[in-house]
């Protein structure tokens, strides 16, 4: 027996009475609804579901092959390519991650990099003053150090200059002029590298040397004897001839010559 006719001569005369009149169709008259029976109302509901379905799908498709950088999503190894690149990767971690570098890029770090360029910056910035006040002290030492080597050879000269007839006047003149040929090494007062004896080839010059040839070059700055009139002593100071005090035995046989040509006086004054 059919669930909906068109006319009653679809049937045999005697099922005719099992069927009514239903919006506009003759539908059999049953109890309850048979096994498989889905209602009109609810097929298209489920019709419009299948619909939305399949709209999504396509959509999703579309989008799929979007990512996967293909035209249609049709073939899938392609789009299973695209998301292995994914393995491994945290979403939640890759927020993280992300968040703290955009974190990092407002501070200026964007790469390693610029992280060795901040940390150098700041090491210079601590050590700047350090190395000033270094080099402050090194400067103060320096200076100390250079008066202490112009005492040294202002006294090594000095005495020795005045030991030998020279004016306390000249005193600073005699000292500069040493300058030239003489320096201090080791706190010692020692000739300079170029400055070698005439009496002693080879070896450097030695100050009671550069004494002798500077009475000579500046006589002006040694005093002369006065002759009071009385015969003079054995030992007493000539006028217009350079002394010798106190001379050692090496210095009288360096101005042996000088003192033989009466160039150079000997003059013994007691200690």
């Amino acid at each position: 027996m059919k669930a909906t006719i068109s006319s009653l001569n679809d049937v045999p005369e005697s099922l005719r009475g099992e069927y009514e009149e239903r919006d506009g169709k003759l539908v059999l008259k049953l109890e309850g609804e048979p096994n498989g029976f889905v209602p009109a109302s609810q097929l298209a509901e489920a019709n419009g579901k299948v619909v939305q379905f399949r709209n999504s799908y396509t959509g999703l498709l579309k989008e799929i092959a979007t990512i996967a950088g293909v035209t249609e999503a049709t073939d899938l190894s392609p789009i299973k390519a695209k998301l292995a690149t994914f393995d491994g990767i945290n979403p939640v971690e890759y927020k993280e991650l992300k968040a703290k570098a955009e974190e990092f890029g407002k501070k200026g770090l964007k790469n390693a990099d610029d992280i060795k360029v901040q940390i150098t910056a700041a090491i210079e910035a601590a050590m700047t003053p350090v190395r000033q006040e270094l080099e402050s002290e090194k400067t103060a030492r320096a200076e100390a150090q250079n008066r202490a080597n112009e005492a040294l050879l202002r006294q090594t000269i000095g005495d020795r200059y005045i030991k030998a007839g020279g004016k306390p006047s000249a005193l600073d003149f005699m000292v500069a002029e040493s300058k030239q040929d003489f320096h201090v090494v080791g706190n010692e007062v020692k000739a300079k590298d170029t400055k070698f004896s005439t009496v002693n080839p080879g070896k450097p010059l030695e100050v009671d040397e550069w004494l002798t040839q500077a009475t000579k070059k500046y006589d002006f700055a040694f005093a002369t004897s006065k002759g009071g009139g009385a015969d003079p002593k054995p030992g007493d100071p000539k006028a217009g001839v350079k002394q010798l005090v106190n001379p050692t035995p090496q210095e009288l046989g360096r101005y042996s010559d000088e003192i033989a040509k009466g160039e150079l006086q000997i003059v013994m004054n007691s200690q």
